[in-house]
């Protein structure tokens, strides 16, 4: 695969110093902020490069859908860059809605992490023999049933978020990144304890 054009890497790391901008330089809200876009301009390298390196074999009319897609992208890129200069600079409407947007993305990230941890089960030493395990008490029922439901309201208040970006983004052809957040192995070792120094 070809390497990303010089114009979009420097494309991207002007969007890594304006999201910082836009929250004054915050550690945490910055890579929330960047947590969020990271998936758009992941796709948009696995585009460029297959526009880069496409073969001759490859019908006009795909190559046509991405170049399509990818103005699309820069135009939407382009108007979010604005956004985020405008919220670097004052603190109206467009600072609040970049500082919410991180707001979001961190919230989500510890909603991924907490059910990660919620899913591992604790070692009970005086339960390892038998085998077999004990069947669930009326009260580890009703928790699990409680959690389930908690999570699903979760969900579904997530996804009406994300459905108010979508329109948001459509208003405005700029793109406010994702509230989706895949789980990161290394973030549940930050979370675990740590052993203390003798």
């Amino acid at each position: 695969m070809p390497e990303l054009p010089a114009n979009f890497r420097s494309l991207y790391r002007l969007f890594l110093r304006t999201t910082s901008a836009a929250v004054l330089h915050h550690p945490g809200a910055t890579k929330n902020l960047r947590l969020r876009w990271r998936p758009l301009f992941t796709e948009t390298a696995k585009v460029t490069k297959e526009i880069e390196g496409s073969a001759s074999d490859t019908s006009p009319e795909l190559r046509d859908a991405r170049l399509a897609w990818l103005k699309e992208c820069h135009t939407r890129v382009d108007n979010t860059l604005r956004l985020l200069y405008t919220a670097s600079l004052s603190r109206g409407i467009p600072h609040q809605l970049t500082r919410n947007l991180g707001y979001l993305t961190g919230n989500e990230r510890k909603r991924v992490i907490s059910t990660a941890f919620s899913t591992m089960k604790k070692w009970k030493p005086q339960e390892s023999y038998p085998l077999t395990p004990n069947p669930l008490t009326a009260k580890e029922i009703k928790s699990a049933t409680s959690k389930k439901n908690e999570e699903a309201f979760k969900r579904n208040a997530s996804g009406a978020v994300a459905e108010v970006v979508r329109m948001a983004e459509a208003a405005g052809k700029l793109t406010l990144g994702s509230n989706d957040v895949e789980l990161n192995p290394r973030w549940l070792s930050e979370r675990s304890p740590r052993k203390r120094r003798r």
